[in-house]
């Protein structure tokens, strides 16, 4: 008798246990969008990636994908972020900024409205310019995989780019120059050219590469940068400066 007690009490725990999961399940909601960053400079056989920025209130939230919906006829683009909230967790209230990069594809040359699912007053344009070769990128850019801005005790900003150069059948890949600039006022632009060499810089060569540059004009406060990279990805980071 005392066996079938303690079973039936472990069955109803387990039960419980079992509701409560089920019932806790988390809601899908739309994570909220502050800005969505467009950086200049794509052409009409581009890979054409932006990024949305968002800030979450609590620990409750998880934030999931970006989804895209395209009406190519009104030349617009709506952006949304799918997020789960976690009803019966405890809470933290602390503000977690956000970021996710938007891959829209290639696009018709043209000018498009990029737009905020859940925020009206977020509406970026998207200039597509007439691709002037038949390549996906004028230059090579390098797989950087890590970029940062800092401010100098003089005041001025110091760029730094990290990444792995890949291997090659002949010669070696050297970082040729870095060109950047500020388009639209809070992204900056970042191309790190590379070429192919065979000579004596492939002496020692290390396929790991660090770079740093002072920049002309960067964001006031917050922005984005924006890295160019190899196979026509890129390398986004939010920087706020303090």
């Amino acid at each position: 008798m005392k066996l079938t007690k303690t079973i039936l009490f472990f069955s109803t725990i387990l039960a419980s246990a079992f509701s409560f999961s089920y019932n806790n399940q988390p809601e899908e909601v739309l994570a909220p969008i502050d800005n969505i960053y467009v950086p200049h400079g794509y052409d009409d056989n581009d890979n054409i990636e932006v990024v949305v920025k968002g800030t979450i209130a609590n620990s409750c939230y998880k934030v999931g994908q970006a989804f895209v919906i395209k009406d190519i006829k009104s030349r617009t683009i709506t952006i949304g972020v799918k997020a789960y909230f976690y009803s019966g967790a405890m809470c933290t209230p602390i503000i977690t900024n956000y970021t996710r990069t938007v891959n829209l594809g290639l696009l018709e040359s043209n000018v498009y409205d990029i737009k905020a699912l859940n925020n009206p007053a977020v509406v970026k344009p998207l200039s597509v310019a007439v691709a002037t070769s038949a390549s996906s990128d004028d230059y090579m850019y390098a797989p950087v995989n890590y970029a940062d801005i800092d401010i100098q005790t003089t005041g001025e900003k110091l760029l730094t780019l990290e990444g792995i150069f890949p291997r090659t059948f002949v010669g070696c890949v050297i970082l040729d120059k870095v060109l950047s600039y500020l388009n639209p006022q809070d992204v900056v632009v970042v191309l790190p050219i590379i070429q192919i060499v065979d000579d004596k810089r492939c002496d020692n060569h290390s396929l790991r590469f660090k770079h740093t540059m002072l920049l002309d004009e960067t964001f006031e406060t917050n922005g984005l940068i924006h890295v160019r990279t190899l196979d026509g990805q890129s390398y986004n980071r939010y920087k706020e400066f303090e």
